[in-house]
């Protein structure tokens, strides 16, 4: 079998997938500012597709990797791919951040980007950078986003109601 090569000069250092920061050292994803543990194998596993992003990694060099070829590695891939896309879902929408390659493996489509000194200070400030409510892959709002607008044009068209009420009613006494 043929290795797939990641990329080695690549610390294992904290990054982004999408809007979502990665700390793989404390086993913590990040979404929409609330950080959330993670069990060690899929911080490792988002590792492992962050150095290899856009290309297919076959099933069986992550069951190598990442469960050291167990008996049961290929029902915890699948387990762990589960979880990962439910966690991504949260924050984009409907798109896939791990394709499945039918019969071959998986590849992250998620843009990625390595910042090797990440501090919650340093997050709080790229959140200007890195707007939680776009989607990085389509453009689209998230959910929350979309959730937002919503409120914001029924405040507006209450506030335009109201004033159009209260004119009518000022203008029927004079």
């Amino acid at each position: 079998m043929s290795r797939v090569k990641t990329q080695p000069d690549v610390p294992c250092a904290d990054f982004f997938i999408g809007t979502c920061l990665i700390k793989t050292s404390s086993q913590e994803i990040v979404i929409a500012g609330q950080a959330r543990h993670v069990r060690k194998n899929i911080a490792d596993l988002l590792g492992m597709f962050a150095r290899s992003a856009g290309k297919i990694l076959p099933r069986a060099h992550i069951v190598e990797e990442i469960w050291h070829s167990r008996p049961s590695g290929n029902t915890d891939l699948t387990k762990a791919v589960s979880e990962i896309r439910k966690l991504f879902k949260d924050v984009m929408v409907d798109e896939q951040v791990i394709v499945t390659v039918p019969r071959v493996g998986y590849r992250l489509v998620a843009p990625v980007k390595y910042l090797p000194d990440v501090t919650d200070d340093s997050l709080q400030a790229r959140k200007a950078d890195v707007p939680e409510q776009v989607s990085p892959l389509t453009g689209r709002k998230s959910r929350e986003g979309q959730n937002n607008a919503r409120k914001w044009k029924l405040a507006v068209a209450a506030l335009l109601g109201a004033s159009i009420a209260l004119r009518f009613i000022l203008s029927a006494d004079a």
